[in-house]
């Protein structure tokens, strides 16, 4: 009987571990993911949240010292999930130059918690790029 029980544990405890959260993009989604501190007028829309990524990154953002020493300049490309709680996770971050990419996975770490993703008036979990 202990074996059993210890089986059925261990089956259902993999079948918990095997399920994986679907992760949707910004086609997928009927209502994009929005801040609530940084007011927008049609929250849930793409162009709202560009406006309030692009208000969030120029507040935050700090010029690398060392590459405005050495007059680098440079881009950053950064990808990142907002999951259905509204908090950033799986943040990737690059670049040619390390001090920028640095600099992005930095800003998007102070990404406050935000309103999820809807889908169907479901919160679902959205990647960003």
């Amino acid at each position: 009987m202990r074996g059993l029980q210890f089986l059925i544990l261990l089956c259902l405890s993999s079948m918990a571990y095997g399920q994986e959260i679907k992760v949707y993009t910004t086609r997928d989604v009927s209502s994009l993911p929005y801040f609530n501190e940084i007011p927008c007028a049609d929250n849930g829309t793409e162009e709202c949240f560009k406006n309030q990524m692009k208000a969030h990154t120029i507040a935050h953002f700090e010029y690398p010292k060392s590459a405005l020493e050495k007059r680098k300049t440079g881009k950053v490309y950064v990808q990142f999930v907002v999951d259905t709680t509204g908090t950033i996770t799986n943040i990737k971050s690059r670049s040619l130059e390390k001090v920028f990419e640095n600099e992005g996975l930095r800003i998007v770490k102070q990404i406050p918690k935000l309103q999820p993703a809807l889908l169907d008036g479901k919160a679902v979990a959205m990647t960003y790029a």
